[in-house]
């Protein structure tokens, strides 16, 4: 079930949200750059230091030869001593309790505020429903989303 959210109805009048209490996960791997908008996003059935791995190694091989800096929360498996960060990625990790310093927060949120009040009776449906939105997203959006005041100093200065 995806979240509950407001709904506008008239006046004494009780809004019904039908739901499943089902509970299955899928997992959103993001990395996106808030100078271009560009990104690379990629499921996963978990959220395993293996599925981190099996991200960053795909997320290189897009990168080419170019370079990314990668900002990470401290979840175990993003800290995970079997954490394989290729060349091309350098890792910078949030100080603890900061989500809200993360850009690609921003974008799970609008991918959230988009499923509010919507069912779904399989997992594919909901995945199908999250590539779809993730795939709608311009360059020019996820860099309103993500361009943070303290990222455009560091990369202006």
């Amino acid at each position: 079930m995806t979240d509950v959210g407001r709904q506008w109805r008239g006046r004494g009048i009780k809004p019904i949200i039908r739901s499943i209490m089902k509970f299955e996960y899928r997992y959103l791997y993001t990395s996106v750059s808030p100078m271009t908008g560009e990104s690379f996003s990629f499921v996963m059935p978990d959220m395993t230091t293996e599925s981190l791995n099996l991200f960053l190694e795909k997320f290189s091989k897009y990168l080419g030869e170019r370079k990314a800096i990668m900002i990470m929360d401290n979840a175990s498996s993003h800290k995970s001593k079997r954490l394989k960060i290729p060349d091309n990625i350098q890792i910078v990790y949030l100080p603890p309790y900061s989500p809200e310093l993360n850009p690609v927060e921003r974008v799970f949120q609008d991918i959230k505020k988009h499923l509010k009040n919507k069912l779904f009776y399989l997992i594919e449906e909901l995945e199908n429903a999250v590539c779809k939105i993730v795939n709608s997203f311009t360059p020019q959006t996820l860099k309103k989303l993500t361009f943070y005041p303290y990222i455009k100093e560091a990369f202006l200065e």
